[in-house]
């Protein structure tokens, strides 16, 4: 792995949340650490804190990844070896949402589940990619949804099948979704059969 050295250009602390550090500001102003040069695109808190002047990074790449041609010239960080990073992104991070899913009953009956009553939602937030179920009780042919809307309108934020145990992806939609409080919107899951357990676990960001 490369040895990355952070030094801090001014004289207040620098948080890396990337590494859960902060660059001093007086003494020692640096910081090192060793990462593969192909973790560096993702670490968007240390883009950010580059990109702005507060702190600069030197690179002792190994052979291997100076042979790979990621750096341009080598020992530095050109235009080309990080993505731009918006400033909100840096400043949202993420979250894992755990809704769990008790059996409602015997079977044969559909049931809904409430995770935010309507109107009760705290914040907007994105589900980022696709949400995954942890089924340990499943039913023949049932599948569930996550809505806004509790009768299984609204925006439709997952759909998931429960006909058999294990780990499900959902199937839609295939994009992030982005939830938004309104008058009329909660977050709920529609069981088609409520003797279905398990839970739902989704990776979110607050939005503004």
């Amino acid at each position: 792995m490369a040895q990355i050295t952070l030094t801090n250009t001014g004289t207040t602390a620098v948080l890396v949340q990337d590494i859960y550090t902060s660059v001093p500001g007086t003494g020692t102003k640096q910081v090192v650490f060793d990462r593969p040069m192909s973790a560096l695109p993702a670490m968007k808190s240390m883009q950010a804190a580059i990109a702005a002047g507060s702190i600069t990074m030197s690179i002792v790449p190994t052979a291997d990844e100076v042979a790979s041609g990621l750096l341009s010239p080598p020992n530095a960080v050109g235009a080309d070896d990080l993505l731009a990073v918006a400033a909100a992104t840096v400043a949202a991070p993420l979250q894992t949402m755990r809704i769990p899913l008790a059996s409602g009953g015997a079977s044969g009956t559909a049931d809904v589940v409430t995770v935010y009553a309507v109107n009760a939602l705290p914040y907007k937030f994105r589900v980022l990619d696709l949400a995954i179920a942890f089924v340990s009780t499943n039913f023949a042919g049932s599948s569930m949804t996550v809505d806004t809307i509790a009768a299984g309108g609204g925006t439709l934020v997952a759909t998931l099948d429960t006909a058999t145990t294990g780990r499900k992806v959902s199937t839609s939609p295939v994009s992030s979704v982005v939830v938004t409080p309104g008058a009329l919107a909660g977050l709920f899951v529609r069981r088609s059969d409520r003797s279905v357990v398990g839970e739902i676990v989704m990776t979110i960001r607050r939005e503004s």
